[in-house]
């Protein structure tokens, strides 16, 4: 395989897993825990904090996933990779 379509097929796994995982975050499935979310002291302290906390957490990473993806399909298009 060539290693620029090795790079960039590897960059691509970033934004298809951040989409997804940050999906159950916005809609505020994930309880408190230690393993998945936006995890402080603060926000493991107390519920009130932390679903608004992976609320706006997840929206972050939503954009950033998308943003993520829409760069790496111009790049890809435009073949200066």
């Amino acid at each position: 395989m060539d290693d620029k379509i090795f790079i960039y097929l590897w960059n691509l796994l970033i934004p298809l897993v951040l989409i997804p995982v940050s999906i159950p975050m916005i809609l505020e499935k994930i309880k408190p825990n230690w393993w998945y979310g936006f995890r402080t002291t603060k926000t493991l302290s107390d519920e009130k904090i932390w679903y608004p906390a992976n609320k706006y957490a997840g929206k972050l990473m939503l954009a950033s996933g998308i943003i993520s993806l829409i760069g790496l399909v111009i790049l890809y298009f435009l073949k200066n990779f």
